[in-house]
């Protein structure tokens, strides 16, 4: 840096001249610059690696998620199946009585002498 410069004599910023200054301040800038960079670097490089953790916990998550739809999936599948079964055993149910009220009404109708829809059998 400077001539005059020792160990055990140091030049103080006093006794530079102009020139020496300003080479002084320039080399301190780009010390300072590369420093800067190494740092702006190691952020970049951190939140990198943050996201990409958190890349992964979200992946993890999204297939979690999509497990558990398809497993709801099936589920759903499977009680729309149940709610059909259901409704067939309803239906059954309501055409066994209808028919036997129309059994018992037939019955009834026969043995009060009335045949067909209008009426006696005498007329």
């Amino acid at each position: 840096m400077v001539e005059q410069d020792t160990p055990t004599d140091r030049v103080t910023f006093n006794r530079l001249s102009l020139t020496e200054r300003e080479a002084l301040v320039e080399q301190i800038r780009h010390r300072r610059l590369r420093l800067v960079r190494v740092y702006e670097a190691a952020v970049l490089l951190k939140k990198k690696v943050l996201e990409e953790k958190l890349q992964q916990r979200i992946d993890k998550k999204l297939a979690q998620f999509t497990r558990e739809l398809a497993a709801l999936d099936k589920k759903l599948d499977k009680l729309h199946q149940i709610s059909v079964v259901l409704r067939a055993f309803e239906l059954e149910i309501e055409g066994y009585i209808s028919g036997h009220e129309n059994d018992s009404k037939r019955s009834a109708g026969t043995t009060s002498g009335k045949s067909g829809p209008g009426g006696n059998e005498s007329a």
